[in-house]
Parts: C-alpha cells; structure tokens; sequence
C-alpha cells in the first residue's frame, strides 16, 4: 500500500477511496519485502561485512562513485546479471522439477539513473560499450567471474538459501555462455523503456533475457519479470515515489539468494544523499504505518476503525514527506495508546545553541535520577549468539522522564521550541493523562570501547562515550540504537519478539526484568569527532491494560462531516 491511496480525498466521488473498511495484508510466502534486503533500524556502519547471513550485505550493493564515473560499478552490475543467469539456468538443468520453467523464463536487469529520457538513450550507449569491454567469452571475463563467485554470490548462497550451486565455478562455464547468448540475442543487449520509446518488452509472449533502461515509466504500474539486478541512482522527492520506485520487492522463486541491488549512496548536487538510509526510512515508516493498520483495525469484536480515520496515523517525521500531494486533514490525533511500542525519533535539533539545551536537559534528568551504576547486560539469544552491552544505567519516574521530553529541542527547520513531532506529544499526552501502569524507567546508556572524539562530560554525573552516526542530509540521524540493545531492552520490559530474543539472561539482567517499567536507550552521538553532542535516545513503552484505541479531534468545526480536507501543498 503507498501513502497515497490513504491521502487521497474520501469525499471525491472520482476518486477510489475505500469507505468501509481498510486492511494491510499480511506478507505471502516467497515474497521477498523490506527485511529481506535490510533492516530499517540499523546502520551499515554498525554491521559485520563478511557476514552474508545479514540481508543488506547479501543484496544491497553500495555505488560511492558519481554519476559517470562508475564504469566498474556498472562492470560489476552487470558480472552479477551474467552470473546470476548462468546460475538459473544451471539449476533448472539439473533439477526441472524444482526450477519451474515458468519461474525461469524471464531474466532481467533494471538500470534507473534519470527521469530525463535524453539521458536514457546516452546511458544505453554507455551500457552497451561496458557489456563489450567486459568480454565475458574471453579468458579476462571468465576470471573476472569466477572472482565474483568466489567472492560474492557462493557465499552469500551458502549463507542465506539452500538453493542448488555448482562445486566449482568450472561447472558454471557452460550455462553462462548460454546466459551470455540469450542476453545477447537480437539486436541489443537492452531495451529502453520510456515516454518516447516503445521498446517496453511482452513478457507474455517470448522469453526476455534483457537490460531495461528507463526513468519514469518504470516507477509505477509496470512489473519486469524475472528482474534479479537493479542498478538505481534516482533521488526522489517524496516517499511514495521512492518505494514505487523499488522494483526489487516481490516474488524470486528459486533465486532469491541472486537478487543484488546497486544503491547510489553519494548521491545529489552534494553528494549527500545517501539511498540506503533513505530507502531504510521509508520502509521503517511504511512498516509503522502497517503495524497501526494492524494494531487498531484488527479488533474482533470492537469497533473498527474507518478509512477516513487512517490518514492522520501517517507519520511525516522523516526526512521524505510521505506523498507529492499532501493533505491538511480535518482530523488530528489527540490521545494514543503506546503500549508495548518503541519510540525512535531522529529529528534531533542541528543549531549548537539547541544542541546545548538537549545536554543541560538530559544532565538535568541524570541528577535526579537514581544512579544504578555500570553492568553489563545481556546473555544468549535465540538464534545462539550471546549479546553483551556494557552499559551506565539509572532509574527515573515518568514525571522525571515527562520533564525531559518537555524541554528537548526538536529539529529547528520543522519545530520552534516549544514544538515537538506529533508522535513526541502524542507520548507526553499518553505519559501524563492515561493510566499507563508505567512505575517508573530505566534508563541505559551503552558504552562503546572507544568514544568517537571527546566522550560526554557531565559535571557530577559521569562521562559518556560517545556514537559516531550520520544525518540525513542535514536532518535527522538516520538512526540511534542497535539491535542487540533493543534485543535486551525488550527482554527487560517482558515484551514478546518476533525477531532475535534474549532467551538466557545473565543474572543481572533477569533480576531487573520488569513489565511495568519503560526502558529508555540513551545515545550521545556525532557526525564528525569535532562536532558538539547531540542527545539521541529511544523509547520503549510497557505493555499495558488498556484498549488500543486512538482518539481524534476535528480541526475544522465548520468541516466536521468531512474528515480530510485537501488543501494547496506546504512549501
């Protein structure tokens, strides 16, 4: 579902808004979504590069060269193509049954750098002078492949699937040549794909075995079979408009531990565009949005929640705003039940003199707070691998907690002190009035070995060693935590995970278990060792007994009939 089915206007007879009901549909077996090729919540920085059981190491492919400087890039673009085709075919060779032929009969590469369509037709030129200085017939570009292999695609097989591989890469020689014939048959190696072409292939009607280029006519509404690279460089503007431009989602029987996708992450006039980060906050909104989809509309017995209730669930606190035509709704969300939820809101102020209030508030926080002293938590997960987290640790009362989170600064270019993200004072509202059963919050800040650059001297309080994490483009960080701390963090708050859990604590850690307790993960962070700190923290509510329910007020008495007034886009 894109943000912009739920923002359209309910009351435009031409449009196809749903009036009764809205559902998100769960995940089907064999489709590959947002966790199989990363997870929203961490950062590349943080993650074991040689580990290919991690989804983004075993697909994403990052392209840190500019825009026609990336030959090698595109060189290796397509190695993985040609590989990958090899390997289709070696496995429905030796095992039909299981390789359907149907599944196989297309195999297909998307190259996505422009909208413009004067750029694609110079682009398919460039791509075609790259195929043939790769010479994958020659000795040079069968060596080439065979370090691809052996680099990449035979560990990432044996690390994430179970699907048939050669013992060695000479068993593959003659499947590839098949795959380079195939590619290669007709008069292109590539078709392209626009307004103004009409090379756009039927995949109805013989196999395809091409390279598609185009700009936006691949973005919405049109499926390319078997795709299995994806090679894209286009900065979007608008949420919506990003996932629709990620055609990598969706079903890859048989060869989903093939799929690779190159992501610009020098991106932009600047260069500061980052696609990944971008790509992982939009899927971690997306999924939010689902989850409250899921939370308030699957109530059996209840009321259910209607259509024209949903838009102001939306979250905008990312750096994307969530569609091209955005709403002013006449409906806003005043009261919200966040039990058993986290919290990481990342659009932490940028100004130093910001910057400073958030460290004088949190060393505020710390000197009332009752002081629990370094530990180390943690113990054994459920996958088997044990989890510690050194780290300082204090006690807090919610009204303690409510005094921080009402004297933090927000990002300056969205919030003027006192103004906060919806969701930040949907949680004050929820801390101050609800009965929450919350006695009281522990609050755990992890230690690194190693401060990146000064670590955090708080005068009588301690000293905090300090994160290095990036902003998005000049906003909010990309991310704070990890999760091996939200792994604990759960496990203390006795909250049920479908991912990794902590299933044998050490002794500290199961004797601070408590479910009436929030958990409050505290990261001091910067981008560059000689910048000021900024405060970063993450929020975990307890469960709790009350209804799941939201509760709106109308902004437009005059328009109360109509819950979603459009109005002209902000600038």
């Amino acid at each position: 579902m894109w943000y912009a089915n739920a923002l359209v206007d309910p009351d435009d007879p031409e449009d196809l808004f749903p009036r009764d009901f809205i559902v998100s549909l769960d995940r089907p077996n064999g489709y590959m979504g947002v966790s199989d090729f990363f997870d929203p919540t961490t950062v590349y920085e943080d993650l074991a590069k040689d580990d290919y059981s991690l989804s983004e190491i075993a697909h994403i492919r990052r392209v840190e060269h500019s825009l026609g400087a990336d030959d090698e890039d595109l060189k290796e673009a397509l190695r993985s193509y040609v590989l990958a085709g090899g390997l289709k075919l070696f496995r429905q060779a030796i095992d039909p049954n299981r390789y359907k032929a149907e599944h196989f009969k297309h195999h297909t590469m998307l190259v996505h750098t422009s909208q413009r369509t004067g750029e694609h037709l110079s682009l398919a030129e460039r791509l075609e002078k790259i195929w043939n200085r790769c010479a994958f017939n020659g000795p040079h570009g069968r060596e080439e492949l065979s370090e691809l292999w052996d680099r990449d695609h035979a560990k990432v097989s044996a690390a994430i699937g179970n699907e048939a591989n050669p013992k060695s890469f000479s068993e593959l020689i003659p499947y590839l040549s098949d795959a380079i014939k195939r590619i290669e048959k007709g008069p292109r190696i590539l078709l392209i794909v626009n307004s103004e072409k009409s090379e756009a292939p039927d995949f109805s009607a013989a196999p395809v075995w091409k390279i598609v280029v185009g700009g936006n006519k691949l973005s919405r509404g049109y499926t390319i079979e078997g795709l299995t690279v994806s090679y894209y460089r286009r900065v979007a503007g608008t949420a919506d408009t990003l996932m629709q431009m990620g055609r990598w989602f969706g079903f890859r029987p048989g060869y989903q531990d093939l799929v690779r996708v190159f992501l610009g992450v020098k991106e932009g006039r600047r260069g500061d565009t980052d696609l990944v980060a971008l790509f992982k906050e939009v899927c971690f909104l997306e999924e939010q949005f689902r989850d409250e989809i899921k939370r308030y509309v699957r109530r059996p017995g209840e009321h259910r929640i209607t259509p024209k209730e949903i838009p102001p669930m939306i979250s905008a606190a990312g750096s994307l705003p969530p569609t091209a035509r955005n709403k002013m709704f006449n409906a806003a969300l005043v009261s919200k039940n966040f039990g058993g939820q986290w919290s990481m809101l990342t659009l932490a102020a940028i100004k130093p003199a910001a910057i400073n209030e958030n460290v004088k508030t949190l060393k505020s926080l710390l000197g009332v707070a009752q002081p629990l002293g370094r530990q180390v938590l943690g113990g054994t997960s459920s996958e088997g691998s044990r989890i510690n987290a050194e780290v300082l640790s204090y006690q807090v009362t919610t009204s303690q907690l409510l005094a921080f989170l009402n004297n933090y600064r927000w990002l300056e270019t969205d919030y003027q002190y006192p103004e906060r993200p919806a969701d930040a004072g949907l949680q004050l509202e929820f801390l101050e009035k609800h009965n929450h059963g919350i006695t009281s919050w522990l609050i755990i800040a992890p230690q690194r070995q190693s401060s990146f650059g000064p670590p955090l001297e708080i005068a009588g309080v301690a000293n905090f060693a300090v994160k290095n994490r990036r902003r998005l483009e000049g906003r909010g960080f990309q991310v704070f935590g990890e999760p091996t701390h939200r792994t604990i963090a759960k496990f203390l708050a006795v909250i049920e995970s479908e991912n990794s859990k902590l299933v044998v604590p050490n002794a500290l850690t199961q004797s601070w278990q408590d479910p009436h307790r929030g958990i409050c993960l505290l990261y001091p962070v910067r981008e560059r060792e000689t910048d000021e700190v900024s405060i970063g923290f993450e929020l975990l509510f307890p469960k709790n007994n009350l209804k799941f329910d939201v509760n709106f007020t109308v902004l437009r008495p005059a328009q109360a009939g109509s819950i979603a007034v459009q109005v002209p886009q902000s600038k």
